[in-house]
């Protein structure tokens, strides 16, 4: 046997090889094999754990959502010069905004869909006094025409998450 066919690698195991002094060994991986592996592993339980962190408190989730609704419907206000109604239908489990010249108005446009917010069924609306529609209409200055609290449950009854619009326009999610 000669020297050059006893040192050759066959071509069906070329790819993962390290040279030793005795010949090839194909029993390692290389650092670079490794590191990329270890990186799409990293992303793919990253994507992983952000997108079930809404499962685990979806009280939780949903005022913040509705938290950042109003937000958006407040500064909608500012921007348009005229004022926008924010609406939680308790029945519906929908939340909606919809604008006019000012809050005293008797005609509302709907905004677009995409304001909307549409509760999880795992969540419970708690109301003392069981109103059927919650709202609060931001005037162009960004303030609110009155002061307004809802709580959301998890229907495990564990947690229940308070979100607060205050008159001057701020907003607060609170456990």
């Amino acid at each position: 046997m000669s020297v050059k066919t006893r040192n050759r690698q066959p071509d069906n195991l070329r790819g993962r090889r390290t040279q030793r002094r005795g010949g090839w060994s194909t029993r390692a991986f290389t650092l670079l094999e490794l590191l990329a592996v270890l990186g799409i592993l990293g992303i793919l339980l990253g994507v992983a754990a952000l997108n079930l962190r809404g499962f685990q408190r979806p009280a939780l989730s949903d005022a913040r959502a509705l938290a950042s609704a109003v937000k958006a419907a407040r500064s909608t206000a500012i921007a348009s010069t005229g004022a926008v109604q924010v609406r939680l239908d308790y029945a519906a489990r929908r939340f909606s905004a919809r604008k006019a010249g000012s809050c005293a108005a008797t005609t509302w446009t709907e905004l677009p869909a995409s304001t909307a917010v549409e509760l999880n069924p795992r969540v419970v609306l708690v109301s003392p006094v069981a109103p059927t529609v919650w709202q609060v209409c931001f005037d162009s200055r960004g303030v609110a025409d009155s002061a307004r609290q809802v709580q959301l449950r998890d229907d495990t009854g564990t947690a229940v998450y308070t979100l607060a619009v205050f008159l001057g326009g701020a907003v607060q999610v609170t456990p």
